[in-house]
């Protein structure tokens, strides 16, 4: 089993709209006999999925995502960028999925290895990170898949104001993972996926514990 996931801390890397993490120690074993804490974050925090209604006023909330749309057979595209801002194309996807020697199935889930989760610790993971174009988006679309998970931020280019592919996928309940982590350590064609979020009834997304086992 592949760990995919970020740990979730107090100063973690979030986007500028976004609150700063805190973890804040709440109930101590001394007073109380045991230890909890108290977590103050958005629902797309670290490693996790966004559901429909992210970005479609009509879509289903984070606890309404079917599981079956968030754990099956994977499919792993290699697409390492190099440099700032990388645009991943259609042609470079579509290269990908012949080098993977595998057909990309309806309703898998496709994860893009970019090499970004190396920036985690670095001042422009949150600004220069790459993402995918329209046209690749449309070309999952067409494919069918249920979700497409990638180790960067966001599966929109940061420059992409509109976020077209975030409006490609999410209203079609293409489900999306983000800052997805050590995909670079998986050795298979395929393999099973699992991203499960928390049952949140009125969520836009949540953190999850990426799985891929292998």
């Amino acid at each position: 089993m592949v760990d995919l996931s970020h740990f979730v801390t107090s100063g973690m890397p979030v986007f500028p709209c976004y609150p700063p993490v805190q973890v804040l120690p709440w109930c101590a074993r001394s007073i109380w006999g045991f230890e909890g804490n108290v977590y103050f974050m958005t629902d797309h925090t670290g490693t996790h999925v966004d559901a429909p209604y992210h970005f479609h006023e009509k879509g289903k909330h984070t606890g309404e995502i079917r599981l079956e749309k968030v754990v099956g057979e994977a499919v792993l595209l290699d697409v390492n960028v190099k440099g700032l801002k990388a645009l991943i194309t259609l042609d470079q996807i579509q290269d990908a999925i012949k080098k993977a020697r595998t057909e990309v199935r309806r309703h898998d889930k496709v994860l893009l290895y970019t090499g970004w989760d190396k920036h985690w610790d670095k001042p422009d993971v949150m600004s220069a990170y790459p993402g995918i174009s329209k046209e690749a988006a449309d070309h999952f679309v067409k494919l069918g898949v249920d979700l497409v998970g990638i180790d960067s931020p966001s599966i929109d280019h940061p420059d992409a104001s509109k976020f077209p592919v975030h409006n490609t996928l999410l209203p079609r309940e293409i489900i999306i993972a983000e800052n997805l982590n050590n995909l670079g350590k998986i050795r298979a064609r395929r393999f099973n996926f699992s991203a499960i979020p928390l049952k949140l009834k009125e969520g836009t997304g949540s953190p999850v514990r990426a799985v891929a086992t292998v």
